[in-house]
């Protein structure tokens, strides 16, 4: 949290600068997936997620991600995701139609 109005101090953190890391968590459940662009065509780009709603136990579209993986595990994902293909989403709500287009 930083307190717009403080000062900066090079090479110290004052009271006013200090960082919190987001530290909560959701198990979530990878629903489709999107091919890469760029320098990742060929390889897994993205990944849509879901989470089970609580009431009905069905699976919702809750967003997608496509950062923070290397290389590999990019490799082994899709090595794992491929097989698992089918031609209907598995999310109980509608994916918005941006997030859905070139999705397996």
């Amino acid at each position: 949290m930083k307190v717009r109005t403080s000062k900066y101090w090079p090479g110290r953190r004052s009271p006013e600068w200090l960082k919190h890391p987001l530290i909560q968590t959701q198990e979530v459940v990878i629903g489709g997936w999107r091919g890469g662009q760029g320098g990742r065509t060929g390889l897994l780009g993205g990944m849509l997620l879901g989470a089970h709603d609580r009431d009905t136990g069905d699976l919702l579209y809750i967003g997608d991600v496509g950062t923070g993986f290397t290389h590999q595990a990019l490799l082994d994902a899709q090595a794992k995701l491929d097989p698992l293909a089918r031609a209907t989403s598995p999310f109980a709500n509608k994916v918005p139609r941006d997030r859905a287009s070139g999705v397996h």
